[in-house]
């Protein structure tokens, strides 16, 4: 009797938050166990939904079975990664007519967006490019370069103030 091979077996990995995909090797009637021993089956099946949604690293263990053999196992991980923490950003301010000043935000692959969750720019400073008066909110997320993810957002406002109107003089009074 033939030992059959090891399945192929896909490790994955995601960020928190995303949807968490199925696990899945390559194979004949697969067999899914948390163990290394083989002793605890978790699933029976291809594709495998772990039904995992918190932040870790998880190991199971996949074989095949061909011709009532079952072969040695293949090992696969699902990786849940955290998300890094949104940026430290502050709000910024000036006068119509003034310097604008840049936005800017401490943290790892700035990326900035619109109010509509648009992209608009990369990096820190990032200079916005209005000069009307009003008030313009932007969003700044950081992506963890290692792991792809993105980190919830920092709102940051752009505040240009209007000028006061010039003041209303009256007729010029003599007075003896």
């Amino acid at each position: 009797t033939i030992l059959p091979g090891a399945p192929l077996g896909i490790s994955d990995s995601v960020c928190f938050y995303q949807p968490v995909p199925d696990l899945t090797a390559t194979g004949t009637n697969i067999q899914w166990y948390s163990d290394p021993a083989l002793t605890t089956l978790v699933f029976s099946g291809n594709p495998f939904p772990t039904g995992q949604t918190a932040v870790g690293t998880y190991t199971y263990y996949v074989t095949q079975t061909v011709n009532f053999i079952e072969s040695s196992s293949d090992t696969v991980f699902l990786t849940i990664n955290p998300l890094p923490a949104a940026p430290a950003s502050a709000d910024q301010s000036a006068c119509f007519g003034g310097t604008i000043p840049d936005l800017t935000a401490t943290g790892t692959s700035i990326q900035w967006y619109d109010n509509l969750m648009n992209p608009v720019g990369t990096g820190s400073p990032y200079a916005t490019g209005q000069t009307a008066a009003g008030t313009y909110t932007y969003y700044v997320t950081q992506t963890n370069t290692i792991t792809a993810c993105e980190s919830d957002s920092t709102t940051v406002t752009l505040t240009i103030i209007s000028l006061p109107a010039s003041p209303v003089a009256s007729n010029d009074t003599a007075i003896c």
